[in-house]
């Protein structure tokens, strides 16, 4: 299990939601107070409602997509019991004990249409998150949604980006897509990756990690000529959470970068070197003199 704040937490399950299909996640409070603070948080972070319902009746509360996939939040008794869910978010004061007979035993593996399991348990657990919850989530949750529509762009033109709509546009098209596949075994790989103008972006996920526990450095391997930016950092408490980036830099292409630590994100920014516009010089008028 994971531990964080409701926000990420909530933020993170409904990127899964985009993100697959026949996924299902349950979010378990403790009391209807707290389950009003989960629908407004959930309806705080929904940047695109066109393919969403919000549901809040006496039987059924959550936020349900056409695709199928849901949210669902549930007031923890025995009326839970036999809910079949991909990922969950636990109010962090239910009982251990209640935890362990009512929620754990009905987490299941994601499957296709046939019935057939399409992963390992394993990536069940990474999807466990044990959460606070509170009336200050619903303002971080108004807050976090203004800053992802507009915080990027006050940042962009504050490097003096010609024209950050672009990358506005980015966040939400082809080009500001997820990264899946890591060029090195055993390293964090990107959770986001975008290009735009002549800087790349690489985004990390640190969620549950300290700002001041996260170290980063360069590393020249003389015999290959390669640079990487190593990125490192633990936290250990209850849980254990980690980042380990081992990203090459091309020097050929980028001569500086820039890491910064926002909101359980490491972000790397690399900035293509600007070359010297070459003399070229129009001789046309004199051939023949």
């Amino acid at each position: 299990m994971i531990h964080t704040n409701l926000v990420q937490a909530l933020e993170k399950q409904i990127e899964f939601c985009n993100q697959y299909t026949r996924y299902k996640c349950g979010v378990f409070v403790r009391t209807k107070e707290q389950r009003e603070i989960v629908m407004k948080c959930i309806s705080n972070l929904l940047l695109d409602r066109s393919n969403t319902q919000l549901r809040n009746y006496a039987w059924k509360l959550g936020c349900y997509w056409n695709n199928g996939n849901c949210i669902e939040v549930l007031l923890i008794n025995d009326s839970v019991r036999g809910h079949r869910f991909n990922g969950v978010i636990i109010e962090n004061e239910i009982e251990r004990d209640i935890v362990n007979s009512l929620i754990m035993p009905y987490l299941m593996v994601r499957i296709d249409s046939t019935g057939h399991k399409i992963e390992e348990f394993n990536n069940v657990k990474e999807r466990i998150f044990t959460v606070d919850i509170s009336k200050s989530n619903v303002i971080e949750s108004k807050n976090h949604s203004i800053y992802i529509s507009t915080g990027w762009q006050r940042n962009m033109l504050s490097r003096g980006l010609r024209n950050s709509n672009i990358f506005i546009n980015d966040l939400n098209e082809e080009n500001f897509k997820k990264e899946y596949m890591c060029m090195f075994d055993n390293h964090t790989a990107a959770h986001r990756v975008a290009q735009v103008g002549t800087d790349k972006i690489y985004i990390y996920n640190a969620i549950g990690i300290p700002k001041e526990n996260i170290k980063y450095e360069t590393e020249f391997v003389n015999r290959t000529k390669e640079t990487y930016l190593n990125i490192k950092g633990e936290y250990k408490d209850i849980f254990e959470n980690e980042i380990d980036v081992h990203l090459l830099i091309d020097t050929d292409v980028y001569n500086k970068y820039e890491v910064e630590f926002r909101d359980g994100l490491v972000i790397v920014f690399l900035h293509e070197i600007i070359n010297k516009k070459p003399t070229l010089e129009d001789v046309s008028s004199k051939k023949g003199e």
